[in-house]
């Protein structure tokens, strides 16, 4: 049912009753954004959602823009590694579009993309992140031999099986390190390597359309009275046991 509504806003109520009978409902308010339509859910001056930010090579990344404003100037601009690529000025006619991004083997380690505009000297801003791992560098190690207690002077032999992530024949070089597992006891030994680099966003949009200034408190007619917690003494007596009230009154500073 939902695949034949329309972008918009919506509500989904519900009806039942209890096991006495008495009648019981909820109702649950919901949005539907649909990347082929070209109308907003709803009245939003701005509208940012990422669709796609995860691809690998061959696909795309791709984002929904829009805002209820008419005549909106939009600046779109791609960045990869720290340097500004692409700048694309974009029409918004109280509308949405879809932006698509085609990934590249050259755009692994991550790019980012910006999204800017003002109207009605307001300031909107949108940054994402579009990952692209470094997936053709995956291995995948089988140990062909492999014994886990040893004596102590004893020769051993262990054999490895390196593949890529398809199976196929790769050329790699494997580091191998022996260390006490009983000192893990005390801490435990991770291993943190990462040799390819990431990359993320360096440049920002920033604007002087709101300035802010120090601002002062000011304080009137304010109570200076002093109020004392009230203070409880347990005096214990046998075969009595009494509870003595001990209060100071209100004093002023």
């Amino acid at each position: 049912m939902l695949k034949n509504l329309d972008n918009g806003y919506y509500v989904l109520e519900i009806n039942s009753k209890d096991a006495f009978g008495n009648p019981v409902s909820n109702k649950h308010f919901f949005s539907i954004t649909s990347h082929k339509s070209k109308r907003l859910a709803y009245k939003t001056a701005n509208f940012f959602k990422a669709l796609k930010i995860t691809c690998e090579p061959g696909e795309k990344a791709s984002f929904l823009i829009g805002s209820s404003y008419n005549n909106v100037n939009l600046i779109y601009q791609i960045e990869k590694k720290d340097k500004i690529v692409k700048t694309e000025y974009i029409k918004l006619n109280n509308e949405q579009k879809l932006i698509t991004i085609p990934v590249t083997e050259d755009d692994r380690g991550n790019f980012s993309v910006h999204f800017v505009f003002i109207k009605n000297n307001r300031f909107y801003n949108y940054n994402s992140t579009v990952f692209v791992p470094y997936s053709n560098k995956k291995l995948d190690i089988e140990f062909m031999t492999f014994r886990d207690k040893l004596y102590p002077g004893q020769k051993e032999e262990w054999k490895i099986k390196i593949k890529g992530p398809k199976g196929e024949k790769v050329a790699a070089e494997m580091l191998a390190t022996l260390y006490d597992a009983s000192l893990d006891q005390f801490k435990a030994n991770y291993w943190n390597f990462s040799i390819y680099n990431s990359y993320y966003s360096s440049s920002s949009w920033t604007t002087g359309t709101f300035t802010s200034s120090n601002s002062t408190l000011l304080k009137r007619d304010i109570d200076k009275s002093h109020y004392a917690p009230y203070l409880y003494i347990k005096i214990l007596t046998e075969p009595s046991r009494y509870l003595l009230r001990v209060f100071q009154s209100c004093q002023p500073w």
